[in-house]
């Protein structure tokens, strides 16, 4: 768990009508920070060099158009 999720968690209120709206609200966005962070590491798995047992399949033209960022490369894939 990261600090900024810690200090979001700290900030969730206890109580009834918008304390509860409010506090609701915070442990959304708390998991949805979360599930980005775990993609985001999913991600930097992926295009380490260094790791040899995952691959990911683009078309060619997306992989030679951008060698040094695997997320720019799955960007153009998804708009073809």
């Amino acid at each position: 768990m990261t600090d900024h999720i810690k200090k979001l968690r700290e900030l969730i209120p206890d109580g009834d009508g918008y304390a509860s709206d409010y506090a609701q609200t915070l442990v959304d966005v708390i998991a949805y920070i979360e599930r980005l962070e775990a993609d985001e590491k999913r991600i930097d798995w992926l295009a380490d060099k260094e790791q040899q047992i995952g691959n990911v399949s683009l078309p060619g033209e997306c992989v030679e158009n951008n060698l040094s960022s695997l997320r720019d490369a799955i960007d153009d894939a998804m708009i073809l």
